[in-house]
């Protein structure tokens, strides 16, 4: 019975890359769920910062996206990354 009562351990999510108004929106959807953290973080913060599990990547401003994410699994193969965005070409 105490296992099934045992606190679940919070997913931390590091938004990268995004203008601040895209992370007040994630924090709007994601302060409402006790099992995540939302951390607003720069890409190196997100190989320095105990247990990410999940990373949003925003624009990098004209960096190549498949570079940073390869750099990224590379370092931290354990990382689930979603790529977000304004849904427009520039």
């Amino acid at each position: 019975m105490k296992a099934a009562l045992a606190k679940k351990p919070l997913i931390r999510i590091a938004v990268v890359g995004t203008d601040p108004l895209q992370f007040v929106g994630f924090r709007a959807v994601f302060d409402s769920e006790l099992d995540f953290e939302l951390i607003s973080s720069s890409l190196p913060d997100v190989g320095t910062r105990q247990k990410i599990d999940l990373v949003l990547l925003g624009d990098r401003s004209g960096q190549n996206l498949f570079e940073v994410m390869a750099t990224l699994k590379a370092t931290h193969p354990h990382l689930r990354i979603i790529v977000i965005g304004t849904g427009h070409g520039r």
